[in-house]
């Protein structure tokens, strides 16, 4: 009788992207529908398996532009619900996406998307908001042009959970029970 056993280390990488779904449509969201679906699919299967996340409902409406609904309250606190409860931002998929990184909350005639920044900006004493550390670009990189809109605001949670100056309770669950919690 032959037994044979396979063993995989990995040393050196982290991959928290692995509770997101890769896309295997590497076109552009304009150029073919299957990768609006695709990312559509990856967002719900991560909004499934981590119920804490800010972001729902993401939705294509043309030309490269998704809208998403941010739950403000999961995102800073409480002490902001009256404030803001909910917003719909838009990401914009630049004519070298799924290479380049989307835009969040980009599109100069949204005034959500002005005030999201705002929010932002205040929340993070004006850290820069699109400078998304090298680390983290890379893992990006690495990924593309599989990696989508869902993989990018796992990005942005990292980013602003390191950023921001008021602590609040944004959990992100990352799989083999990491996870990024401010407090």
């Amino acid at each position: 009788m032959l037994r044979i056993e396979l063993r995989i280390n990995i040393v050196g990488y982290w991959n928290f992207l692995d509770e997101i779904p890769l896309i295997y449509v590497d076109k552009h969201p304009a150029e073919d529908p299957n990768r609006v679906k695709e990312e559509i699919s990856a967002f719900a299967a991560w909004k499934k398996f981590n119920q804490n996340i800010p972001f729902e409902n993401l939705r294509y409406v043309k030309g490269g532009k998704f809208l998403v609904d941010v739950d403000c309250t999961k995102l800073l606190g409480e002490e902001h619900s009256d404030q803001f409860k909910k917003i719909t931002i838009s990401i914009l998929c630049p004519r070298t996406y799924p290479r380049a990184l989307p835009r969040l909350a980009d599109d100069p005639t949204s005034k959500e998307d002005l005030m999201f920044r705002r929010i932002i900006d205040r929340e993070t004493g004006g850290a820069p908001f699109m400078c998304i550390p090298p680390i983290l670009r890379q893992i990006w990189i690495k990924n593309s042009p599989y990696a989508g809109i869902a993989h990018y605001l796992s990005i942005f949670l990292i980013w602003f959970s390191i950023v921001s100056t008021k602590k609040s309770k944004v959990v992100q669950q990352l799989g083999r029970g990491i996870s990024f919690i401010n407090l």
